[in-house]
């Protein structure tokens, strides 16, 4: 050690910063840290001390960077202590997160990745006094959650789930992490509990179970969302399921509701909406069942039901404002719109900016008529 130093200090910092950012800034800190106030000083920049992971991905795991406690008994006793200030975001394993939690104050961390974490675990750090009213209540604002695989319990992710943002109440962007698809099923098969709701939340990750719970996510219960990321772990259904797979009105309510500022939209489903209870829905309450999105400019309707088309384009079920670029097929319009004549469908069509055609390179005058101010292609 004490020759490779003495070659290290024989270089200007200019070289040894563009060394030192090829390598694991980790094992630098270990290696390098206190070994002389130089090295100190360069190792005390940001772009080694603003984000310390200690975990590792290992195939289809998340593992412990080191698996040496004597690593992780100097971090926490001699080098995080000297740079807690500096930490800005921390992934953390289960087996060491408590040790490193507790090391020092981090004042000005606002990332917290928590992997493999059981219920034990998240149960002791989110109900840790000094951890949840200080860090956790008032400092984080993203947080990645990774449940243990051998954690299988359905409980552990609920118990998680309620607990996270009443502890954490000015998180930004929440992931649920995992690893492994093998572990994926397990992942939230129950009704949420109204805990889980946030008035700060703008990006949410999930996998969940049924489809069920994806309207339970869009109730309202997370007013500021702006992104939302699911996907599905059970897409075994059966056919009392695949029945209401359709979206009907009342779910795209309920998005433009809850995602008050969304500029772009994809629609993909092949499942029929059940046009009765649409229309009586329609006559029963017209005014106060049109959907408005005050703020979207891309809508794709591509691989969809036509009955998504009219949904859209039927300015008795949706309002939007001008400048919309529309992704859809030219024989499904044709369709909709009884071949370019249909007046339900005309106000809107009017305000269609793009309209790109994923089936035809050539179109009828009728077509371009009816999508007046549109450039197609």
């Amino acid at each position: 050690m004490k020759y490779s130093c003495v070659q290290l200090n024989d270089l200007p910092d200019e070289i040894l910063l563009i060394i030192f950012k090829q390598l694991d800034n980790l094992e630098l800190l270990y290696s390098f840290h206190d070994v002389n106030e130089r090295l100190n000083k360069i190792l005390h920049d940001p772009v080694f001390t603003s984000h310390l992971s200690f975990v590792k991905w290992s195939l289809n795991e998340i593992i412990n960077k080191f698996s040496f406690y004597i690593i992780l008994d100097r971090f926490c006793l001699q080098i995080l202590p000297k740079i807690h200030m500096k930490i800005k975001c921390l992934d953390l394993e289960s087996e060491s997160m408590k040790n490193i939690l507790d090391a020092a104050d981090y004042p000005n961390l606002y990332s917290l990745g928590l992997y493999n974490i059981e219920e034990n675990m998240a149960e002791y750090l989110f109900t840790d006094e000094r951890l949840s009213s200080s860090i956790f209540k008032n400092q984080i604002t993203r947080l990645i959650i990774g449940i243990a695989p051998d954690e299988i319990r359905c409980s552990t992710m609920e118990y998680t789930c309620n607990l996270i943002l009443t502890v954490f109440i000015n998180l930004n962007e929440l992931i649920f992490y995992d690893a492994s698809y093998q572990y994926h099923i397990r992942l939230m098969n129950y009704t949420l509990c109204p805990n889980f709701s946030s008035s700060s939340l703008s990006i949410l990750k999930i996998k969940v179970q049924t489809f069920s719970v994806c309207l339970y996510l869009l109730d309202g219960r997370f007013d500021q969302l702006h992104t939302l990321y699911i996907e599905l772990a059970n897409t075994s259904l059966s056919p009392e399921e695949v029945e209401h797979q359709a979206f009907e009105h009342g779910f795209f309510n309920r998005i433009a509701q809850s995602f008050l500022f969304m500029e772009k939209l994809s629609i993909f489903n092949r499942y029929e909406q059940n046009q009765k209870d649409s229309y009586k829905l329609m006559n029963a309450e017209s005014n106060l069942s049109i959907v408005k999105y005050n703020y979207l400019v891309e809508l794709h309707i591509d691989r969809s039901h036509d009955c998504y088309i009219e949904e859209f384009l039927c300015d008795t079920k949706t309002y939007f404002q001008n400048n919309i670029t529309l992704f859809t097929y030219y024989e499904a319009l044709q369709r909709v719109t009884y071949d370019f004549t249909r007046d339900d469908t005309r106000i809107n069509c009017t305000k269609i900016n793009d309209l790109v055609l994923l089936d035809e390179d050539q179109y009828s005058k009728s077509c371009k008529d009816y999508f007046p101010f549109a450039i197609i292609q």
